[in-house]
């Protein structure tokens, strides 16, 4: 591969977590002395930790500072690296990934193609019939479109002196002119519908391949370990199912349909003008150069200016957002004037860019065409001197200028079909890192599963860290069946990890977690996480009714479970003083309850999941008093049928409970109950300290 050709294609991802990435380089496999100096390359660059390329697959992994480095940096750095050690070994060309030729070579390219590779691992025999049919009429419509042409020139010819063929065969010049004038009318007819049903054979196509594409993807981020999907915003991994695969779709549904017409629009016509006149035909071709500069011109202009217009339309729309959502602000401020200079601003630099859009296009449109004519006039004015000097009769010469439109259409027009698979490819790509990274097994053959227990936990010597940062630091403790426990400490002292760590969604680098005598690593995941019930500080409700999102963790409980749930989580009262009841409707993220209505519909949810293990992540760090209390009451009843682990900053809400341990820089500082705590006048008590000192000084207290 040389080194004009390394793209983006050539040099992509295939799995990124902060600080560590793996990405593949195409022309680097089985290339050891270019992955030797690659690796030496990569690892001067100031806050590279280590870089290894591995010449086997292809693949390097990369180890770095995140501060540093981004995706996009990495991806630029990468290139450098690899154009840097091809100068070194002097392997530009020569010592690229072996190539075959003939049909093994195609098919090996289209392997390494992220579009179609993608494509093919998505296609199933359904979605292949499709496709086939779908190139059956796009090759039908080609040929109806390909007859009306010609059904206008013979129509004109047969006006202007009969057809002797025809004559001969008894036909009058009228007979002539009304059957080519019915057979252009079939023509048309039959292009029209070919049309149709060519359209709707792509659309039904490209439709399915959407769909279980978007099924399959979703389904994978779904299956991802934690680590990953903690790395990842949810804009990028929604942007994945959503954006990626509608660009796929719009290709599919565009560029291949405009190909298989383009091509069998070309076959057909030259065949027929070449039987007329190869210097017609050659004629016709003569502007295809100069219209495909013009097309690739325009789309890398275009491109730039619509990225910049787009951009500049984004901000406008922010300015406009962000002042109808603080008008109170702006209000309180006298600032209408500032936002109003803002707002026209915006607008005045989004309108001069969609005026140098439209200018743009406009000129591409008119020089196009200009073009376009300019080229037919070639093949029609050589008709006309052919005709003159006897070559070729009216007929012909009709029939000529009828088809050469449709040759130069047919051999220009594909750069926005072009820029669709550029779109498509680039998004196939990305699917396919986040496609090819391992999903985490739920439940794997010969593994235990853990049953229904009591809930007894035990933590032995944990050890766990992000990246080169010890978060938890030989933690060890047990908490029995029935008992409740709360840890405590200031942020980021690993409180939350070891709720991660004891669900599954890390695993301890040192150490062993115990569940009723069970070492969670040698159980299913699904067991595992079916045994406990979380509740977060910011509950996760689905749009959608009360009643759906409670029997969300067990679809099959009765109406009697569910109710019964509610009253433990004290939510019954408010549930049962709503007009719909159990079928209002609560929003998207439950917006239309308050803050302690959607914590205890959270409580309520977890009760019904009938877990043996229920963990409240800050649970009441929201709350008002009345609603921590009623809290406080659920968890109460709730501690009679299952352990309960609470992770807490407002000690007032966990003064009860059996066992307080105190996490600091991860590690279990203090332990015992509230009062046994304050007698040690250690960590714990000044925290309560502190804590009811804020109290007494806040203005609700005075």
């Amino acid at each position: 591969m040389t080194t004009s050709l390394l793209t983006d294609h050539h040099v992509y991802p295939r799995s990124t977590l902060p600080g560590r990435e793996r990405w593949h380089i195409e022309g680097l496999l089985n290339q050891p002395l270019l992955a030797k100096h690659l690796s030496s390359y990569m690892n001067k660059q100031v806050g590279m930790v280590k870089v290894t390329a591995n010449p086997l697959t292809g693949r390097v992994l990369l180890l770095f500072d995140p501060s540093c480095w981004q995706t996009k940096t990495i991806r630029k750095l990468l290139k450098q690296a690899f154009q840097y050690s091809q100068k070194q070994t002097g392997c530009a060309e020569s010592h690229s990934t072996p190539r075959h030729k003939g049909l093994a070579g195609i098919k090996q390219r289209l392997n390494e193609n992220h579009l179609y590779s993608l494509v093919q691992r998505i296609e199933d025999e359904q979605c292949r019939v499709l496709r086939n049919t779908a190139i059956r009429a796009s090759a039908i419509n080609s040929f109806f479109k390909i007859l009306s042409p010609i059904m206008t020139g013979l129509m004109i010819s047969s006006v202007l002196s009969p057809i002797a063929v025809l004559t001969k065969l008894g036909l009058s010049q009228g007979a002539q002119l009304a059957f080519f004038t019915g057979a252009f009318g079939l023509s048309k007819g039959a292009e029209s519908i070919t049309a149709h049903h060519k359209n709707e054979r792509w659309s039904k196509y490209s439709n399915e391949i959407d769909k279980k594409m978007s099924e399959q993807v979703f389904a994978h981020i779904q299956s991802l370990p934690m680590p990953y999907l903690d790395s990842q915003s949810p804009d990028k991994l929604q942007h994945l199912v959503s954006h990626d695969v509608d660009i796929i779709k719009r290709f599919l549904n565009y560029t291949p349909a405009e190909f298989t017409d383009k091509a069998t629009t070309m076959l057909f016509s030259s065949v027929i003008i070449l039987a007329i006149s190869p210097v017609a035909f050659a004629l016709c071709l003569l502007p295809v150069p100069f219209i495909t500069r013009l097309n690739k011109r325009h789309q890398t202009s275009i491109r730039e200016q619509a990225n910049k217009t787009d951009d500049l339309t984004d901000s406008h729309r922010k300015v406009l957002s962000n002042n109808l959502n603080g008008l109170s602000t702006v209000k309180s401020f006298t600032a209408e004037h500032i936002e109003y200079e803002r707002f026209c601003s915006a607008k005045d630099a989004a309108s001069e860019h969609t005026v140098r859009l439209d200018r743009e296009n406009s000129y591409y449109s008119s020089m196009n065409e200009l073009i376009f004519v300019m080229g037919i006039m070639g093949p029609v004015v050589y008709g006309c001197m052919n005709v003159l000097r006897g070559g070729i009769g009216t007929t012909e010469f009709m029939v000529q200028i009828g088809i050469a439109p449709s040759i130069l259409n047919s051999a220009t027009g594909l750069e926005y079909g072009k820029s669709l698979y550029r779109d498509a490819h680039a998004a196939a790509a990305r699917l396919d890192a986040v496609l090819n990274i391992a999903p985490e097994v739920i439940s794997r053959d010969g593994q235990q599963q853990l049953t229904a227990g009591v809930g007894s936990i035990a933590f032995s010597d944990i050890h766990f860290g992000y990246s080169q940062h010890k978060v938890i630091k030989g933690v060890s403790f047990e908490v029995k069946a029935n008992k409740k426990v709360a840890f405590v400490g200031p942020t980021g002292s690993g409180k939350s990890t070891l709720i991660k760590l004891l669900l599954g969604f890390y695993q301890a680098q040192q150490g062993q977690i115990y569940i009723d005598g069970n070492n969670i690593e040698q159980v299913s995941l699904k067991s595992l996480r079916q045994s406990i019930a979380l509740v977060s500080q910011e509950p996760f409700l689905f749009n959608g009714t009360i009643y759906d999102n409670l029997v969300y963790g067990r679809p099959s409980a009765t109406f009697d479970e569910v109710v019964a749930a509610c009253k433990i989580a004290q939510a019954y009262e408010f549930i049962d003083a709503h007009p719909d009841g159990f079928n209002a409707q609560i929003g998207e993220r439950g917006h239309k309850l308050s803050g302690g209505q959607r914590q205890r519909l959270s409580i309520a949810r977890a009760v019904l999941k009938n877990a043996a293990i229920l963990v409240l992540d800050e649970a009441t760090s929201a709350v008002d008093n009345k609603t921590e209390a009623a809290i406080r009451q659920a968890v109460d009843l709730i501690s009679h049928t299952c352990t309960v682990i609470i992770i807490a900053h407002r000690l007032s809400s966990i003064r009860y409970v059996d066992t307080i341990y105190h996490i600091k820089e991860g590690e279990i500082s203090e332990a015992g109950t509230h009062e046994q705590l304050l007698a040690r006048n250690g960590d714990y008590a000044a925290l309560w300290q502190l804590q009811i000192s804020e109290q007494k000084n806040s203005p609700a207290m005075r």
